[in-house]
């Protein structure tokens, strides 16, 4: 598996990259072709919490039980652009911490904001991240509002572009079964090359395969590259 997480860290289909200013800007196209209010989003970021094996340290234990789930948790942040790969991620933290402390730790608000100050791009992200107005990101509602003026339209937008988080990340579950398992307790590492190697090859699988379904809804002219591509190949 470290074989692996070496290569494919290196390979441009599998590589974990921030966005080039080229690459925002045709997310945000995709973005503001299906909700014109929002044209400066290009992604969706989200948190998810994964089993842990328990141990027999109970100081191991307290760090990495979580209280909402009532189970010990390694938590994950993933931001997904709008062609379905992980641009940028935070891996590997103790059950205990909260998503935004996650995001803040792992340097993802600093990576955002950098793409942000760099283009001008915007993030969609749910309540449980950084509190009060960023710049760089834009809260989902939690509750639907209600009229037809700019922030309820905003925030139904907003709403309904998070969705593709989930997408992402049932997407990310599915492909790999096996990580809905307790992850095993070790002390080499392990469990962050395990990690890893889920997301590369999540970003793998994204550009070779497709049938990605953020990658469909947003940008479907990729899909379809693709599609030609290998009809091609299958006709040589």
């Amino acid at each position: 598996m470290r074989i692996v997480v070496c290569v494919l860290s290196n390979h441009p289909l599998a590589r974990i990259r921030m966005p080039t200013a080229d690459e925002v800007a045709s997310f945000q196209q995709a973005t503001a072709e299906k909700y014109p209010s929002l044209p400066d989003v290009w992604g969706t970021c989200d948190g998810v919490k994964l089993n842990f094996q328990s141990t027999g340290d109970v100081r191991i234990q307290r760090m990495f039980y979580n209280g909402w789930t009532h189970g010990h948790d390694v938590s994950n942040i993933f931001v997904f652009a709008m062609d379905g790969t992980i641009r940028i991620c935070g891996l590997n933290a103790p059950g205990t911490m909260h998503d935004s402390s996650v995001s803040d730790y792992s340097f993802v608000y600093e990576k955002l904001k950098a793409v942000y100050q760099l283009t001008g791009g915007k993030v969609v992200v749910d309540s449980a991240f950084r509190a009060g107005l960023v710049d760089f990101l834009v809260k989902s509602a939690q509750t639907m509002p209600l009229g037809n003026g700019i922030a309820a339209v905003r925030a139904r937008a907003a709403t309904s572009i998070r969705q593709s988080a989930e997408w992402g990340m049932k997407q990310f579950q599915s492909s790999f079964p096996r990580i809905k398992d307790d992850i095993t307790f070790e002390t080499r590492g392990e469990r962050r090359i395990i990690l890893r190697l889920f997301v590369h090859l999540y970003n793998f699988r994204t550009n070779c395969v497709g049938c990605n379904q953020i990658r469909s809804t947003f940008m479907p002219q990729l899909e379809a590259n693709w599609c030609n591509a290998r009809s091609m190949f299958l006709d040589e």
